[in-house]
């Protein structure tokens, strides 16, 4: 039987690669339609197709629908130069010249014998080059060490001038710096912090995140940077990922107030009955690991925990006497509130059950007549009575209500006396005095970081 053309081809081409020792170019078309060019090798689990950049991919003979051979000399050359420019594109990417050499080593094997093998030669020569001057990617740019210096040294200029800024709550101003900052070094941890403090102040909540985010990626230790990532998070109701950062963040700045005093709002806004997860266990155990030492020397110069804050001695006696007249009048309110309250409790009651009877004799009001209709004839004088003492007891009602409201207004002002709240619910961040600095080292071997 015949085969067809189509079939023909197919059959002769792979016959010619896999008879070949050597890989051999070619391009196969996919059924989902993409068309994978490069070396081919049959193997068992169907095609090996080594990339112009060096990478290898397999795929299934049943993927395949069907396969051109690069056999001309010009097809040859196109082929050569397609893998060039495609691994010109993927070494865009890269940061490390080691990786980047070795790609290129990798492409050799196949471009070796071409036109573009020259080219390839001339381009590894140039990463060689730009590692031994020790240049290094910063914004998409490879800078030697001594342009990288001028651009950290003008960097810590603008990062001190927007702090300046910052604390004179020029907001505008400051963040025209930390732009410039980072459009110079996309990764410049202070700029990225500070970045961070404009756009929460000005309520960007999404894009505070953002940058504390990425300056927790470049300087992943920074107690700061991860106390204000964990405020942002606890704000939009990340509460697991916010606990696991203030965790975090407590043990790279064990005694810093202000991150205790976050957590001890947290703690307090989770309360006793807040489902058990692993990341408040954590939190919780570092808390109270190092709490006890935050007391101990802030208790030296005169300050005492209350709450999510802290106040002298003097204060603190004056606020547990208030605490303890306050909860004496909440008590008695509470006396008064839960009485109300079964009151509203039994006039609901009283009122269900009248409507129960009105149902009743109005559904008895339904008789048949002579003829066996249906008719209805005048409720019980009963009815009109339960009807006037259920407009009473909603009055009543209406009267109950108003006074549990009443109640609860004077628990709030009572509770509202204390010179000083305990808890406010409110979370701070960290500001631009923490701000990190991390500086490459111009040799290109590794980097530290300040702040």
């Amino acid at each position: 039987m015949a085969l067809p053309k189509g079939v023909k081809v197919r059959i002769a081409v792979i016959a010619a690669l896999t008879c070949c020792a050597v890989a051999a170019g070619g391009v196969l078309q996919l059924r989902d339609g993409e068309r994978v060019e490069g070396d081919l090798r049959r193997s068992t689990t169907g095609w090996e197709v080594t990339q112009a950049d060096g990478t290898v991919r397999i795929i299934p003979e049943s993927e395949v629908v069907s396969i051109q051979a690069s056999g001309s000399a010009a097809d040859a050359s196109g082929s050569a130069n397609a893998r060039l420019a495609s691994l010109r594109r993927a070494v865009e990417n890269l940061s490390d010249i080691n990786q980047i050499l070795e790609r290129y080593q990798q492409a050799m094997k196949q471009l070796s014998g071409t036109p573009a093998e020259a080219e390839a030669q001339a381009d590894i020569e140039k990463w060689k080059s730009y590692q031994q001057k020790g240049m290094v990617k910063v914004g998409g740019r490879w800078l030697t060490p001594d342009e990288i210096a001028e651009i950290e040294e003008t960097n810590l200029q603008r990062v001190e001038q927007a702090k300046g800024l910052l604390k004179q709550s020029r907001l505008k101003d400051a963040a025209a710096l930390v732009d410039a900052v980072l459009k110079d070094d996309p990764e410049n941890v202070a700029g990225l912090y500070l970045k961070g403090l404009i756009a929460y102040r000005q309520d960007q909540i999404p894009a505070a995140r953002r940058a504390f985010e990425q300056a927790a990626e470049v300087l992943p230790s920074h107690g700061a940077t991860l106390n204000n990532l964990a405020v942002v998070q606890w704000r939009q109701g990340a509460t697991g990922i916010a606990m696991a950062n203030f965790q975090r963040a407590m043990t790279a700045m064990p005694l810093n107030t202000v991150i205790h005093d976050n957590v001890a709002e947290v703690l307090h806004s989770l309360g006793t009955d807040a489902r058990e997860t692993q990341q408040l266990r954590r939190l919780q155990a570092q808390f109270q690991q190092d709490e006890p030492r935050l007391q101990a020397n802030l208790r030296e110069s005169g300050w005492y925990r209350w709450g999510g804050t802290w106040v002298t001695q003097d204060q603190l006696q004056e606020l547990r006497a208030q605490e303890e007249r306050i909860k004496s009048e909440l008590d008695r309110l509470a006396v008064d509130f839960d009485r109300t309250k079964r009151e509203v409790e039994r006039i609901d009651d009283l009122i269900r059950r009248n409507n129960d009877l009105m149902s009743q004799l109005s559904a008895g009001a339904w008789v048949r007549d002579a003829q066996g209709r249906l008719v209805r004839v005048p409720v019980p004088n009963r009815y009109r009575e339960l009807d006037d003492e259920n407009a009473d007891l909603k009055r009543r009602r209406d009267r109950e209500l108003a006074r549990l409201e009443t109640l609860r207004k004077q628990a709030q002002e009572i509770r509202s006396q204390l010179a000083v709240p305990p808890y406010t619910g409110q979370l701070r961040l960290l500001d631009e005095q923490l701000t990190p600095v991390k500086l490459r080292d111009v040799g290109g071997a590794k980097e530290k970081a300040a702040g």
